[in-house]
């Protein structure tokens, strides 16, 4: 299960990179 929880931290990694640049 070590891929999923890679997946969920890039995907949080990614939304928090959205409400730091919401203009992007």
């Amino acid at each position: 299960m070590n891929g999923f929880k890679c997946s969920i931290l890039i995907a949080s990694d990614i939304a928090h990179r959205y409400h730091l640049y919401p203009e992007h």
